[in-house]
């Protein structure tokens, strides 16, 4: 299956860069990045043109582990 990972900055400070994605299992990745944010919006899509919210972490944090897929 494709999933596609959005990560936006909640302000015009950073654009998010050097991003990646680790299998960790059957159904859980871990998205990395860098970046200098307040803080970041993590979104899932199935097919890339629709979004739904996951999550939203410190600037200070640039990982997140997306679990729960199929």
């Amino acid at each position: 299956f494709s999933l596609f990972i959005s990560i936006l900055h909640t302000s015009a400070q950073s654009t998010p860069a050097n991003v990646r994605a680790k299998s960790l299992s059957d159904n859980s990745i871990l998205v990395s990045w860098s970046g200098n944010a307040d803080a970041f919006n993590i979104q899932r899509s199935m097919d890339g043109k629709v979004f739904t919210d996951l999550a939203t972490v410190n600037g200070g944090s640039y990982n997140f582990t997306d679990t729960g897929l199929s």
